[in-house]
């Protein structure tokens, strides 16, 4: 299940400086194996939810090295240091002892480094705690900016069909000439009519490089067959169409990076046509960034709390934010096991200001991870706050319970046999209705 993350301000700050900044001089490996060990240790000892025993965490790093040397034959295998119990002293005899065991392991260096340092975040009991080297790193950030090996199109289905809703500029879809309302046919031989879209996603999704084959029915009624290689591209996480006058409907797959300015984008063209009342579809979302979070609850509240979060440090409320575009019409929000995270935040938001939230009970994660940017590219994540909902609820091990309770099996969301769906669409018109604003004719 996906993490609620941030980036904590003494992070971003760094970064923006460095940017601006002439470029270091390079450390020497000693000096990066130093600064990567002192760096973990601090966060974890001062930023965790509960605080470690720091002699522990030292050991836990000692006992990693050893067992990662295990297998390695000579004579120049160093030995495990003294400890003093002096935590700063120990820190440089614990950076020396890995130092010696990179020069001890030729070709096996990360693999000893992240060994020592991934024992330590073992040792605060953190399920979501995590060590990323500079390649898993650079990967991880791309899942967060949304990016994924695929073709740059988002789809939507409309009746039985699959069509293009949007195309990322200078995808390959893009290259090739895919535009918004052509319909997919197959892809790789495998038909999509009547699947749903998260389905045909899917099969469009795969490493980067790969060659995928679709067959297309362009808008103007011609059948094309085009073969196109995935790239690293970022994928709009929208889905938003009219249902019927003044209803619209929108899913968000994820919060990555950006994701409130693709909802605001398309509230716009939904408003624009005459949207009125809101499904807001969060079914198997399972995350992503604590900001955006905020951002898109923010769309929908006028103002107050967000929500609020406690942590060593003492607690912060997430006030909610200024948006260019404000949604004020009835929202019915669908929910399921795999509404998690920032998607739960988002949910208890509008289920404590009044909004109407149907399908099943949420995942019930309560808990806020922060990336820390480390030395040479490395990364860590650590668990280091507990949220609460706009009015105080802890949802931890819980979740959210659903004023209507509709069960739909995962498989089925946005398919023909979605129950959840038609059950939030006829709550959105009727909640529309008791407003005074009928949902029949043209807006």
């Amino acid at each position: 299940m996906g993490s609620l993350l941030r980036w904590t301000v003494a992070c971003e700050v760094t970064l923006a400086l460095l940017l601006a900044a002439p470029p270091l001089p390079a450390q020497s490996p000693d000096e990066v194996v130093k600064a990567l060990l002192q760096g973990v240790f601090v966060h974890l000892r001062d930023d965790t939810l509960v605080a470690p025993d720091g002699a522990s965490l030292i050991r836990s790093a000692i006992g990693a090295v050893q067992q990662a040397l295990s297998g390695a034959a000579g004579s120049e295998l160093p030995s495990p240091p003294v400890l003093t119990g002096r935590e700063e002293d120990d820190l440089q005899a614990v950076a020396a002892f890995i130092q010696a065991a990179v020069r001890a392991s030729p070709g096996r260096g990360e693999f000893v480094i992240a060994s020592a340092l991934r024992a330590m975040v073992r040792g605060v009991s953190d399920p979501l705690g995590a060590i990323f080297t500079p390649v898993e790193l650079a990967r991880y950030m791309a899942d967060l900016r949304g990016e994924h090996g695929t073709i740059g199109v988002q789809v939507d289905v409309i009746g039985t069909a699959i069509i293009v809703v949007e195309v990322t500029d200078g995808s390959p879809a893009a290259r090739v000439g895919i535009r918004t309302g052509d319909q997919i046919l197959d892809v790789d031989a495998f038909p999509v009519s009547g699947r749903s879209p998260d389905y045909t996603l899917d099969l469009l999704r795969g490493r980067p490089g790969s060659a995928v084959l679709l067959g297309l029915r362009r808008t103007s009624g011609q059948e094309v067959r085009l073969s196109l290689t995935r790239e690293q591209v970022r994928e709009i996480p929208v889905r938003a169409r009219i249902l019927e006058p003044r209803v619209g409907y929108l899913r968000l797959l994820e919060f990555t990076e950006r994701a409130h300015e693709d909802v605001l984008r398309w509230l716009v063209r939904l408003t624009g046509q005459g949207t009125q009342a809101l499904v807001l579809d969060l079914r198997g979302n399972g995350g992503g960034l604590v900001d955006e979070a905020v951002n898109i609850a923010s769309i929908f509240l006028e103002r107050g709390i967000v929500a609020s979060e406690e942590a060593r440090r003492g607690q912060v409320t997430l006030i909610v934010r200024p948006v260019s575009q404000r949604f004020a019409g009835p929202v019915v929000v669908l929910v399921n096991g795999g509404t998690a995270s920032a998607s739960e935040i988002v949910a208890g938001a509008l289920q404590d200001a009044g909004g109407t939230l149907v399908g099943a009970k949420t995942f019930g994660k309560g808990t806020v991870q922060t990336i820390f940017f480390l030395q040479e590219g490395w990364g860590l994540r650590i668990t280091t706050a507990r949220y609460k909902t706009r009015a105080g609820r802890a949802i931890e091990g819980v979740g959210l319970t659903p004023d209507v309770a509709v069960t739909t099996s995962p498989d089925q969301v946005q398919g023909p046999s979605d129950t959840q769906f038609e059950i939030a669409r006829l709550l959105a018109r009727r909640r529309l209705e008791s407003t005074g604003q009928p949902a029949t004719g043209r807006p």
